[in-house]
């Protein structure tokens, strides 16, 4: 014997209370659900009849926050063509577009991450680009050694000024 979808589980609960005249409570005590479940189930099938029935998505239809294809699109073009501009210099030059709604540069910096145009650190898919925020632009900062000869080997000061010396070769 095959085993019975959900949709068919909830529709043989929905007979039992429909045809069979069975309780609520008689019918969930059977199927292990509470009563306000199987009255659930009986709106649905009365709503989308066996359809109905069946799970949904729990997706939300829409998310109002997020931002408009069209905008997020002026984002990717501005990044593209211009890859030093961070989340605050593509703000201001949306704004002076004229884009409605204008984004804020968090919205920015997420949709720069979403489109893979930068990555959770700042980091631009540019060599020798640094966006705001990259450990790369201050010497001060302790940086991992791969990032530190990158940056020296690309004549960045940032990397020179913290090791010079671990640029050179190394020799015996």
């Amino acid at each position: 014997m095959r085993e019975m979808s959900v949709a068919e589980q909830r529709y043989l609960a929905v007979l039992a209370v429909i045809k069979d005249g069975e309780t609520v409570k008689d019918v969930a005590a059977r199927f292990g659900v509470r009563r306000q479940t199987v009255h659930e189930w009986l709106a649905k099938y009365e709503a989308g009849g066996l359809d109905g029935l069946g799970d949904r998505s729990h997706r939300p239809r829409s998310c109002p926050h997020q931002i408009p294809g069209e905008v997020e699109a002026a984002i990717a073009r501005l990044r593209s063509s211009h890859p030093g501009w961070g989340p605050r210099r593509i703000v201001y030059e949306l704004a002076r577009a004229g884009v409605e709604p204008c984004p804020s540069e968090s919205a920015v910096y997420r949709a720069l991450v979403r489109l893979n145009l930068i990555d959770q650190l700042g980091h631009t898919s540019v060599p020798g680009v640094y966006a705001a925020g990259d450990p790369a632009r201050f010497a001060e900062l302790p940086m991992p050694i791969p990032s530190v000869l990158a940056a020296a080997a690309a004549g960045q000061t940032a990397g020179a000024a913290v090791v010079p010396d671990l640029a050179a070769p190394i020799t015996s």
